[in-house]
Order: C-alpha cells, then structure tokens, then sequence
C-alpha cells in the first residue's frame, strides 16, 4: 500500500506545479507577443473569402487566362508575393492562395481526411471567384508541378516531432518552444531549400517570422503527416490523369531528388514533359522565374490556342 503525502512532500508537488504553470505562462505570453509581432509586419497582403466555414486568404492580380498558386507546406502566398507574383500577373489572371491553416487561411477543423477537405474547400473558393478552366501550380486544368512530391520515399518521412505538433494540447505547447528555439534550424532548412544559390534576406526574416506561430506550425505538421498516406492513396491515379502537365525541377534539389520524384512522376503521367534545370535547387520561382514563365506559357499554348 502506498504511503500518503507528507506535508513537505505536498509543498513540493504544489511548489513544482506553481513553478511549471508560470513558466507555461509566461511561454505563453511571450510567443503571443513574437506572433503578434510577425503579424504585424507582415500583414495580409491580399483578401479574404469564406467556404464551407473556413476564412480562406488569397492574392489576385493581373489578367488573361487564369492561374492557380498552391504554395508549399511549409510557405504561404507570400513565397509566390515575394518572388514571382508580378511577372506571372503581367500575363495571366492570377490567384495565389494560402491554403488552410497557412498563412492567413484558418485551418480546417477535426483531422479525419484532412488533406481532401483542404482540396474541397479550395474547389470551393475557385468555384466562387468563378474560375473554371485554368492553369494551376498545383491542380487541374494544365498542371504545372515545381520540384515535386509524388512518391513516397525516405526523403518525406517524417520526424517524430510532428506528431507532438499535430496534438491539440502538446503540440500547441511544443510550437511554442520550437518558436523560442527554433529560428536556426529554419535558416538552415532555407539555405539547404535554396542550394546552390542563396535565400533573400527579407524572404528568409518573412518566411520564419510567419512560420514560427503556433498556428502555423501545427498545420505544417499536421500536413506533413497526411502526406505519406495521401502520395499512397493517388499514386496510381497519375496514368489517369488527362490534363497537360509540365514538370520543373533543379538539377541540384537537395530536398527532393529528381530521380525520386520527378523523373518518376513523368513516366507514370501520360504525355508530362519534363525540364530539369541547372544549377537550381528547391526554390525555382526565387532562383529561376522565367523557366517558370516560359512553361506556363507552354502549357497554356497546349490547351488552346492564345487568343
């Protein structure tokens, strides 16, 4: 049988929690002010719009034939803001979302087929700015993929904090540790995204101040955890795919080798080209826009004739 408490032993115990429930405070109170921070220096740069009751964030600019942006999982609309958004919306009617729980988007709630509620509330928002037949950085219409992931390898496995992040409680508690201590992990991560060449200052301030919220980071985690099991459940489907798709990638890619995802992407999807770029590494829309450019216009000339 165990012996009860001794009242210093009590003492303790409530000395210890007293001690532990300050220290989570003042975490606390801290990162809301860093985040608060970031928020207001970087602030929405675009509008906001509602689907099925989550408050989407988004950028549009220019005109001519619409073009989706699907940012990365661990960016926002400000990748495509900061580096190529001026040189795409010169040509095409140009949306860029943050998608949800990025950015400024809310996240979608509940966590049962997460990834594919994303995909229905997007549909939603491009259903509602009335755009039917595009080009898309990420979707149908005439598909372009930059440094894509399509296949599952030990490159996208993922790092057992993500699954402390995706938790209501401790991965909330976890993000706000990773803010007190995480900023050089994200410079390193930035420079390897980048290789051969290197990040912008102002990006890489941007880019980890927005990421380094709470928020934000539990939807990247929580994101990175479905896309194992997602590439899986599509993977099979890419012989079916009848839109035009164009692939880009960097010859240097230190996140995601070419052989491994887009090389192999090409053969499964009928009729994809492919360009390998040199000397570029993850972040082609900061290092080489107008490879970019040129396979939109590519893209847009196989669909249909420009008028």
């Amino acid at each position: 049988m165990l012996a009860p408490f001794s009242r210093t032993s009590a003492r303790r115990a409530l000395l210890a929690l007293t001690v532990t429930s300050a220290a989570a405070a003042l975490v606390k109170l801290w990162t809301d002010i860093v985040a608060d921070r970031a928020e207001s220096r970087f602030p929405p740069a675009g509008r906001f719009l509602e689907v099925h009751r989550v408050r989407l964030h988004y950028l549009s600019a220019g005109n001519g034939f619409p073009l989706v942006v699907l940012h990365g999982n661990d960016g926002s609309a400000a990748d495509f803001q900061m580096s190529m958004l001026d040189n795409l919306a010169s040509e095409f009617r140009t949306y860029v979302f943050d998608r949800p729980g990025h950015g400024y988007s809310e996240p979608v709630p509940g966590s049962s087929r997460y990834l594919d509620r994303q995909s229905a509330i997007l549909h939603g928002a491009f259903k509602r700015l009335g755009v039917k037949r595009a080009l898309t950085l990420g979707h149908s219409g005439g598909l372009l993929l930059v440094a894509p992931v399509g296949f599952y390898t030990h490159e996208i496995q993922t790092e057992a904090f993500y699954r402390a992040l995706s938790l209501p409680l401790l991965g909330e508690f976890v993000a706000r540790i990773l803010m007190l201590f995480g900023r050089p992990r994200i410079d390193r991560a930035l420079e390897r995204a980048f290789y051969p060449q290197r990040p912008p200052k102002d990006y890489l301030e941007a880019f980890a101040s927005m990421l380094l919220r709470p928020g934000q980071l539990m939807s990247f985690a929580r994101d990175e955890l479905c896309i194992s099991s997602s590439i899986e459940q599509i993977s099979d489907m890419y012989c079916s795919v009848a839109a035009p798709v164009s692939i880009l990638c960097g010859d240097k890619d230190r996140l995601l080798y070419s052989d491994n995802q887009a090389m192999r992407l090409k053969k499964a999807i009928p009729g994809a080209d492919l360009k390998i770029i040199e000397n570029a590494g993850h972040m082609i829309p900061f290092t080489h826009p107008t490879a970019v450019m040129e396979a939109l216009r590519d893209l847009r000339a196989r669909i249909a004739p420009a008028t």
